[in-house]
């Protein structure tokens, strides 16, 4: 999938890091239960991303820097339930184009 922030608001902060860029939210529900890598490689700007269980369940996983500027999780996903995928900005100037990937 890819996206911008560009015209996005900053509604959501990650806990793993300061995150005061714009942010959007995806709702996501896996076809079978799995390890999910997630990723925003390819991405124009410094990613934050983190994944929520539900709209505001708990975090699953959270992400700053995988080697780059862009960002990673893992997390271990199960079939049918709604988890919440949060590509944000670090910096508060931090938006832009991004690319969001989910592989099993």
């Amino acid at each position: 999938m890819v996206g911008t922030t560009d015209f996005a608001t900053n509604d959501d902060s990650a806990p793993c890091t300061r995150s005061p860029g714009k942010d959007l939210r995806y709702l996501w529900r896996p076809d079978e239960t799995a390890t999910y890598r997630i990723s925003t490689a390819g991405s124009s700007f410094d990613t934050v991303l983190f994944v929520l269980e539900g709209c505001e369940g708990p975090v699953v996983g959270c992400n700053d820097d995988a080697g780059d500027l862009t960002s990673k999780v893992e997390v271990s996903a199960v079939a049918g339930r709604s988890y919440v995928i949060v590509v944000d900005g670090y910096e508060r100037l931090d938006s832009g184009d991004f690319r969001l990937s989910v592989v099993r």
